[in-house]
């Protein structure tokens, strides 16, 4: 039976093993303070780590989800971290090289999305030039998720559905690949595989709702409107944003 969230969104901040932040997370921060305070909101960080942030609640986990990328990747693709949320219907995940411009979360929230993040978008000399995930929904560092369904597409990983021992070896096999690739790749493309309903945004949507790359044709494709946050900010084109930036 489908446990009742209590609360419609936490806003989670995973932190690095680095014991202070970077001048462009301080103003990171700044904007999630000023346009999401009223959140609740979470860091998350491993054991050890001196987290002196009083208007946060710190969560630890399990060292093995810290330390790099491919660690983090497997911490949100975990059932533990999902459950850690479990009073929540959403949690928006808010990586430190994100911007919020706005407070647009309980709107979001309404929407009924299960997975919701900047797209990839497609354009001549983009990183992501000649991949599969070009014009998909993707970006988990700053992405809108629905603890139950991703709760149940992982219980659908887990499960064997076949009894005969050699499909089941194949099934558990495929189901390891779906996970070498980034997390958030699996979340946009490919949990509808496990769960038919789970419902991902589509790009016109995703980008009111954030930017990554190339943030002046994004804002074009969105009819000169700004998002309700930014991916990665510093790096793609970071005189673009500069003027939305607070003061200190």
């Amino acid at each position: 039976m489908k446990k009742r969230a209590k609360k419609q969104v936490a806003i989670v901040v995973p932190l690095s093993t680095r014991p202070e932040l970077t001048p462009d997370e301080e103003i990171s921060l700044r904007h999630l303070r000023h346009y999401l305070g009223r959140y609740d909101k979470f860091m998350v960080a491993p054991p050890g780590i001196d987290v002196p942030h009083p208007d946060f609640t710190v969560l630890r986990f399990n060292p093995k989800f810290f330390g790099s990328i491919r660690a983090h990747m497997d911490m949100l693709s975990s059932m533990c971290f999902y459950n850690a949320f479990n009073q929540y219907e959403y949690i928006l995940i808010h990586h430190l090289d994100s911007l919020v411009l706005s407070d647009q979360l309980e709107e979001w929230c309404n929407r009924g999305f299960d997975y919701l993040a900047p797209p990839w978008i497609k354009y001549p000399g983009s990183p992501y030039d000649g991949r599969p995930i070009e014009n998909q929904i993707g970006n988990g560092g700053f992405s809108l998720r629905n603890v139950q369904n991703f709760l149940r597409v992982l219980r659908a990983v887990k499960r064997p559905r076949l009894t005969h021992t050699y499909a089941r070896r194949i099934l558990r096999r495929a189901k390891k690949v779906e996970f070498k690739g980034n997390e958030d790749v699996f979340w946009g493309m490919r949990a509808k595989n496990y769960v038919s309903d789970f419902n991902v945004a589509d790009i016109d949507t995703a980008l009111q709702f954030g930017f990554e790359c190339n943030p002046q044709l994004c804002f074009e494709k969105n009819n000169q409107q700004l998002p309700f946050g930014v991916h990665d900010w510093p790096t793609y084109d970071r005189a673009f944003w500069e003027p939305h930036l607070l003061p200190e």
